[in-house]
């Protein structure tokens, strides 16, 4: 499943993240910022990531898991589109 979503060209207030808004489905027009990506040390491991919703876009408590899968997804996407471009950039960690 591929989701559509937008690049914001103006990075975060403060920061040099650019926010990615989503295009269509239940949670277009969210726009958010991620922050730490890793991966658990679980069997299978599982992607951990941080994020900053950076507008006005609210999410109901019920819905709030199929948002972090969402947004799960969407980061995966993401990952994949720029390692196959080989525009993926590694910053800091361990």
């Amino acid at each position: 499943m591929t989701i559509k979503f937008t690049v914001i060209d103006k990075p975060h207030a403060g920061s040099d993240m650019h926010p990615v808004q989503i295009d269509e489905g239940e949670f277009a027009g969210c726009q958010v910022v991620y922050g730490a990506l890793a991966f658990s040390d679980e069997d299978p491991p599982t992607l951990k990531f941080d994020y900053e919703i950076v507008n006005d876009y609210t999410v109901s408590k019920d819905r709030m898991s199929a948002f972090v899968d969402t947004l799960g997804d969407l980061i995966i996407q993401i990952l994949e589109e720029s390692l196959d471009k080989n525009e993926t950039i590694y910053k800091g960690g361990a």
